[in-house]
């Protein structure tokens, strides 16, 4: 009996035109509008021009200090205070030398100014103490010159706004905290944290087209950053489950319809019934799932660089979850056919949201400002499993992902069991 009712409970739900619609094709048509939209920002992400910059040293920093001349200075607390600033600056040029996205020319202001006036470079960074202007050489920080606007312009302006921001976290960090440990994790903060992803980001500027495909041997491989908006679309599909098995209940209410009167005279267990449309929907919701999963992967050719059956394993979980929060949606709410339809629809959408599927880096901002929103939204945990999966491969985190999302399942089912166990009614 329970294979009967699975079956039939599977050809109704391909045979109603909003499953057909909703769950299989609008997370298609959406992921088209993506690439189209997108067009060729996914592709060439890995393929951008390096921007030139020319670099200004302040003029103690211009010849290396001796040996003979640090230890003069440091006895000396001005000369110190001369030494770190010194330090500093070049600490800066090394790092600009260093970062993949900037091709950069340490040169004199003079020189400089002529290159800018070229074109042939897209601004100038002063370094720390080299600024034109004076707060700029007080306040020990970088500044930047450039004579247009444009995209080269926006990074080179991002990039000073980063740095200064990071340098001044690591100066409060260490000037509250007297702990030597302390101290040293925040100089390494500044000397790693400010490499900018030049660590792991050295293939995306690479000159090479077939870089992309390559490893950096670190176990990262390099992806678009318009891919997360993909990942969140098939985090957004699964959660789309549950309107299939809150819809499960909308014929086994006696008290809401004529059809529930006949599913409760029946002589199969509720029991039976429910657990067999319930695994109908979560079947119908996976197939669903991987069509989207096939169609990005092989029609839009746009890969995720892993393999697609463990992207299919942690998405039937996803699904899994989905389809469990239907079910307790339609467990504490089943007496308005309404609600049934308007908490999944709300759900889905605002996991979606908050998941990064509108904005891009929403999942940053929510670990921010409220991290354990993350850890309870299944699209996000979803979208975070498969960003790691594509990203680093499988691994101790998309094992932790896959895990809570079970966890999930068997949470909301067990909730759902509870509030369905004893429902009876006096007379039909």
């Amino acid at each position: 009996m329970f294979g009967h009712i699975f079956f039939c409970k599977l050809k109704e739900l391909a045979h109603k035109p909003w499953c057909i619609g909703w769950n299989l094709m609008f997370p298609i048509v959406l992921a088209t509008a993506f690439y189209i939209g997108f067009g060729n920002f996914i592709t060439d992400a890995g393929e951008l021009a390096k921007v030139d910059v020319a670099v200004v040293e302040a003029p103690e920093t211009a010849e290396p200090l001796s040996a003979s001349t640090k230890t003069e200075m440091t006895g000396n607390p001005e000369k110190t205070e001369l030494t770190a600033a010194s330090g500093e600056t070049q600490g800066f040029t090394q790092l600009v030398k260093e970062l993949d996205f900037l091709n950069a020319h340490v040169v004199s202001e003079d020189e400089a100014e002529k290159l800018l006036a070229k074109g042939e470079v897209a601004g100038i960074l002063y370094a720390p103490g080299a600024g034109t202007d004076p707060s700029d050489r007080e306040s020990g920080n970088p500044s930047l010159v450039v004579a247009e606007n444009g995209l080269d312009q926006t990074i080179l302006s991002q990039f000073v706004r980063s740095y200064i921001i990071q340098k001044r976290e690591v100066e409060t960090v260490m000037a509250k905290s007297q702990d030597p440990e302390t101290r040293q994790d925040a100089v390494r903060l500044i000397s790693e944290g400010m490499t900018y992803g030049s660590d792991d980001m050295n293939l995306r500027y690479s000159e090479d087209e077939t870089a992309l495909s390559e490893d950096t041997g670190s176990g990262h491989s390099e992806s678009s950053p318009y891919m997360h908006y993909f990942l969140a679309l098939i985090a957004m599909a699964c959660l789309y489950g549950s309107w299939l098995s809150a819809n499960v209940f909308h014929g086994m209410k006696a008290d809401q319809s004529e059809l529930g009167k006949r599913f409760e005279c029946a002589p199969v267990s509720r029991l039976t019934t429910i657990t067999a449309s319930i695994f109908a929907g979560l079947i119908f919701q996976i197939l669903c799932v991987t069509a989207l999963i096939l169609f990005i992967q092989y029609v839009l050719g746009l890969s995720f660089g892993a393999p697609p059956g463990l992207i299919i394993l942690i998405s039937a979980a996803g699904s899994m979850a989905g389809v469990s929060f239907g079910v307790m949606f339609g467990a504490l709410f089943g007496r308005s056919s309404a609600a049934l339809t308007a908490i999944p629809l709300i759900f889905s959408m605002a996991c979606s949201f908050l998941s990064g599927l509108m904005i891009g880096n929403m999942q940053q901002i929510v670990e921010v400002k409220a991290p354990w929103l993350n850890r309870i939204n299944p699209a996000a945990v979803l979208a975070g499993g498969l960003d790691e999966l594509c990203t680093y491969g499988p691994g101790k985190a998309y094992a932790e992902d896959l895990s809570v999302l079970i966890v999930m399942s068997v949470v909301t089912m067990l909730i759902s069991s509870l509030a369905l166990r004893r429902k009876s009614y006096a007379s039909l």
